[in-house]
C-alpha cells in the first residue's frame, strides 16, 4: 500500500508554449490557503478511558477527542512541546498523558485539551510507547532499551533504567501496564521484557516467536496473560510471569489482501478470551488469545489501501479504531457491519486532479468531496460530497459536464461537475484498493487497482464489470489511456503494463525502470513518458517498450505526476515543489520552482499552453506569459456561476524558496552497529520520527541491489541475510520526506556463520 501524501485542493497555473520559451512569471495571489496553514497531520495513537470518549494524538503535536460512536465536528488542539506525538495513554476520563517522540511529555484534560496541565522535556527520551495504571502512575519506553516510571502530573527528575540492554537493531516499541507493579514491554527485536516498574532491575528478556520481526505491539489483559502481533500476520500469546518458549501463529496471510496488508500494526484485548488486531489493509481480526488458529477478519474500514493505526476496546463488544486517513469508527468486534467513518483532522487531502478545458479543474479528496474550480479564478469554490465512506483516489473528466472519480474501496461515481447532485457510486471493482482512472471518453472508463487488476466501464451506466488481472506482481500506481484500445498502467515493480481494456487478458508488462514508477503520461499510442521515485523518467513506445534509458531530469528527488500534452513536451512534479518541464526525446530539462509549493502530487494539461497541479499544501500559483483568455464558450467557470469579479491577479516576480536544511543521517537513521559481524544475520532498520519532518518513503539495497522499497509514515525494516554467503555485505537505506529532501545511511556488515542449508528468508 501507498500511503498517498497529504494534498488538499488547491491549485498552481503553468502557462508554457515551447520548449525554448522565456522563463515564466509566477504569481502566488492564489496562495489561498497559506496564512496558518499547515500538512494534514496523521493520527498515530488512540486512547479511550470510557466508551463515549477517545482522544487522538497525531504527528504534528495535535491532540483531538471526540466521542467515536457520534463523532460530530472534532476540535484539533495544540500540545505545548510540538513535533510528533508517537502515544497517549488516559488513565481516567480528565487526564491523558501523551508522549512527544523527542521532547518529553505532556499531561492535559482531554475535554479542553488545549489547557494542558503540565508540560515536561526530558532530552534523552526517544520513544514509542506509553501505559499508565493509575492517575498517578505512567510508565515510557524508549529506542534504546530503557524505562521510566513518574507522576504524571508532577513528574520531577525521574530515573530511567535500562531494561533492555541487548538491543540488536532497535529498541523497546510497545508496553504494556496490567498493574502498578507489573508491566510487558515488546522490542524490535521480538522480544518481550517483563519487569517492576516501581523497581525495575534487571528483569531477563525472552525471544517470542515472531520470528524477529520489525513491528511488535503488545496488550495484556491480565497479569498472566500478554498478546503481541507483529509483521506477516504473526501473533503470539504468553504468561509474562513464566513466559517459557511461546509459540507464534500466523493469523493472517497475505492473501488478497495488497502489499502488506498482512502487517498488524495495532492490538487490544478487552478481555482475557478476546482480542482485536488491526491491520494495513483496514481490517480487524477477532481472535481467542487461547486459540490463535480460530480468528476471523472483517473489513471494518472500507478503504482497504489504509492502515488502522490504532484500536482500543471498552468492552468485548464496543471497538474504536483510527486509520491513516484520520479517520475514527466505532465497532462491535462480534458484527463490524460497515461502519460509519469520520475525518478526525483537518484540511482533507486532495489525491486527483482533471481539467476538461483551460478553464475549469476538478480534484477530489480523502473526504469523498469533489470541487470544481476555474483556475485563474478560484474563489466561490465549494466542496461537494460524492462518496459517503470512501477516500477518492483520482478523477477523469472527458467532457466538461461529466468527470468520474474513483474510490479507494473500488467505487466509481460519475457526476457533472456544474451540479453534481447527489450522485449513486457504483461498485465497480470493490473490495480493491483503486489507484487511478483514466477515461478516453464520456462511454469509456478505466480503473486500476493496487492488487493488479484492471476494470472498464461504461461510466454512465456501468452495470456490472469484469475484473481482469494484469500485472500478477500488483502495485499498479498509475494509468494513461490515449485511446480506447490502448491503456498503458504502471507499478511498483517498475515497470509498464500495456493492453486494451477490450482484450486485457493480452496485456504485456515490461520492466523499464529500477525504481517504483509514480505516474505516467501518454500523448499518443506510440508515446507514453513515466516518472519513478528517484528523479528519473523513462519515455517509451508503450507498444514495443524495449529498454528505454532512464532520464535523470531531478535527481535524486522523487517525482510525483507527470503531464504530457504534446510528444516532445512534458511537465512533471516532484516532492520538492517544482515543475521540472521538457522534451522527453530531445532532453534539455529544465526545474523551475513553484513558489511556496511543497511537493506536487497531481498535474494535468489541458492544452500545450497551460498545465494544472495541487501540492501536499494546497496553495494555489500562477504562471504565465501572457494573460489567460476567456473561459470555454458553452461553459461557465464555478467562480463566474457563483457571481465573482475577480479580475486576474498581475504578475509578479517570487522571492526564491529557502533551501531546507539537510537532515542529519545519525538523527535519522537506526542502523545496526558494524563492529561485530553479525551471527544471526536478521536485524531491523527503522527510520526515527523527526519533529517537523514526514517520511514518505525509503529505499533499501545490499550490495546496491533494491531489496525493499517501504512507503509508509512509520518506517522499519526486517533484513534478512540467511540465504547469503559468508562474506562481507553493504547495507545502504535512503529516506525520503514529503518535503523532498532525503537522507542515506550506509555500512559494510560482515556475516561470521555460513548460512544453514536449505534455508530461505521470510519476504523482505
Amino acid at each position: 500500500m501507498r500511503r498517498r501524501v497529504a494534498v488538499v485542493a488547491g491549485l498552481w497555473v503553468l502557462a508554457l508554449c515551447a520548449p525554448a520559451q522565456a522563463a515564466l512569471t509566477w504569481n502566488s495571489a492564489f496562495d489561498t490557503q497559506a496564512t496558518g496553514f499547515t500538512p494534514e497531520p496523521v493520527p498515530f495513537a488512540l486512547a479511550c478511558p470510557q466508551a463515549r470518549q477517545c482522544v487522538a494524538v497525531d504527528d504534528e503535536g495535535g491532540a483531538i477527542a471526540f466521542d467515536p460512536i457520534s463523532p460530530g465536528v472534532t476540535k484539533r488542539a495544540s500540545l505545548p512541546g510540538g513535533g510528533a506525538l508517537a502515544a497517549v495513554a488516559c488513565p481516567s476520563p480528565v487526564q491523558c498523558t501523551a508522549v512527544f517522540y523527542n521532547d518529553g511529555i505532556t499531561t492535559f484534560d482531554p475535554q479542553s485539551p488545549g489547557l494542558p496541565a503540565a508540560h515536561y522535556t526530558f532530552p534523552y527520551w526517544s520513544t514509542d510507547a506509553i501505559a499508565c495504571p493509575t492517575t498517578s502512575q505512567c510508565t515510557v519506553v524508549d529506542r534504546s532499551g530503557g524505562a521510566t516510571t513518574f507522576d504524571p502530573a508532577a513528574p520531577g527528575a525521574p530515573t530511567r533504567t535500562v531494561i533492555d540492554p541487548n538491543i540488536i537493531g532497535g529498541g523497546l516499541m510497545s508496553v504494556a501496564c496490567p498493574s502498578v507493579t507489573q508491566c510487558t514491554a515488546v522490542d524490535w527485536y521480538s522480544r518481550e521484557v517483563t519487569f517492576n516498574p516501581q523497581a525495575p532491575g534487571s528483569p531477563p528478556s525472552v525471544v517470542l516467536g515472531l520470528s524477529g520481526l520489525s513491528h511488535a505491539t503488545v496488550a495484556c489483559p491480565s497479569t498472566t496473560l500478554c498478546v503481541a502481533v507483529a509483521d506477516y500476520g504473526k501473533a503470539v500469546a504468553f504468561n509474562p510471569q513464566a513466559p517459557g518458549s511461546p509459540a507464534a501463529y500466523t493469523i493472517e496471510d497475505a492473501t488478497g489482501l495488497p502489499l502488506g496488508g498482512n502487517y498488524l500494526t495495532s492490538l487490544a484485548c478487552p478481555s482475557t478470551s478476546r482480542c482485536v488486531a488491526g491491520d494495513e489493509a483496514g481490517g480487524a481480526l477477532v481472535f481467542d488469545p487461547a486459540a490463535l488458529a480460530g480468528v476471523v477478519r472483517s473489513q471494518v474500514d472500507p478503504n482497504r489501501a489504509t492502515v488502522l493505526m490504532g484500536i482500543v476496546c471498552s468492552s468485548p463488544v464496543r471497538c474504536a479504531a483510527i486509520d491513516s486517513f484520520d479517520n475514527a469508527f466505532s465497532f462491535d468486534p462480534t458484527a463490524p457491519g460497515t461502519p460509519a467513518l469520520t475525518d478526525i483532522e483537518t484540511p482533507r487531502a486532495a489525491y486527483g486532479l482533471a481539467c476538461p478545458a483551460a478553464r475549469q479543474c476538478t480534484d477530489v479528496d480523502a473526504g469523498g468531496q469533489e470541487k470544481t474550480v476555474d483556475p485563474l479564478a478560484p474563489a466561490g469554490a465549494v466542496p461537494v460530497k460524492i462518496h459517503a465512506t470512501q477516500p477518492l483516489a483520482g478523477v477523469a473528466c472527458p467532457s466538461t459536464i461529466q468527470c468520474t472519480a474513483a474510490g479507494y474501496g473500488g467505487d466509481a461515481v460519475t457526476f457533472d461537475p456544474h451540479a453534481p447532485g447527489t450522485p449513486v457510486p457504483s461498485p465497480v471493482d470493490r473490495p480493491q484498493a483503486v489507484q487511478g482512472v483514466a477515461c478516453p471518453t464520456v462511454a469509456q472508463c478505466t480503473v486500476v487497482d493496487f492488487a493488479g487488476g484492471e476494470v472498464t466501464f461504461d461510466p454512465r451506466a456501468p452495470g456490472v464489470p469484469v475484473r481482469h488481472v494484469i500485472d500478477a506482481g500488483g502495485g499498479l500506481y498509475a494509468i494513461a489511456c490515449p485511446a480506447t484500445n490502448r491503456c498503458t498502467a504502471v507499478d511498483a515493480g517498475g515497470a509498464a503494463v500495456t493492453f486494451d481494456p477490450a482484450a486485457s487478458a493480452a496485456a504485456v508488462r515490461t520492466v523499464i525502470a529500477t525504481d517504483a514508477l509514480h505516474g505516467v503520461a501518454c500523448a499518443s499510442t506510440a508515446r507514453c513518458v513515466a516518472v519513478d521515485g528517484t528523479g528519473d523518467a523513462w519515455s517509451f513506445d508503450p507498444g514495443a517498450p524495449g529498454a528505454p534509458a532512464p532520464l535523470a531530469i531531478d535527481r535524486p528527488v522523487a517525482l510525483n505526476a507527470v503531464a504530457c500534452p504534446a510528444a516532445t513536451f512534458c511537465v512533471t512534479g516532484d516532492a520538492a515543489g517544482q515543475a521540472v518541464e521538457g522534451n522527453p526525446s530531445a532532453g534539455g530539462w529544465t526545474a523551475v520552482r513553484v513558489p511556496s509549493a511543497t511537493s506536487i502530487t497531481a498535474i494535468t494539461c489541458p492544452a500545450t499552453t497551460q498545465c494544472v497541479a495541487v501540492d501536499t499544501f494546497g496553495r494555489g500559483y500562477v504562471g504565465s506569459l501572457a494573460a489567460p483568455g476567456p473561459a470555454p464558450a458553452g461553459t461557465t467557470s464555478p467562480a463566474a456561476a457563483a457571481g465573482s469579479s475577480t479580475p486576474a491577479p498581475a504578475a509578479v516576480t517570487p522571492k526564491p524558496k529557502p533551501k531546507p536544511t539537510p537532515i542529519s543521517p545519525a538523527k535519522a537513521l537506526s542502523l545496526p552497529s558494524a563492529k561485530h559481524c553479525l551471527s544471526r544475520r536478521r536485524f531491523t532498520v527503522h527510520v526515527r520520527k523527526l519533529a517537523g519532518i514526514t517520511w514518505a518513503k525509503a529505499i533499501i539495497k545490499i550490495d546496491h541491489r533494491r531489496v525493499r522499497t517501504v512507503t509508509r509514515a512509520r518506517i522499519t525494516a526486517l533484513i534478512n541475510l540467511t540465504n547469503l554467503p559468508k562474506g562481507t555485505f553493504v547495507l545502504s537505506i535512503t529516506a525520503t520526506a514529503t518535503d523532498g529532501r532525503s537522507v542515506t545511511g550506509t555500512r559494510t556488515y560482515h556475516t561470521c556463520a555460513p548460512r544453514r542449508a536449505g534455508q530461505q528468508p521470510p519476504p523482505l
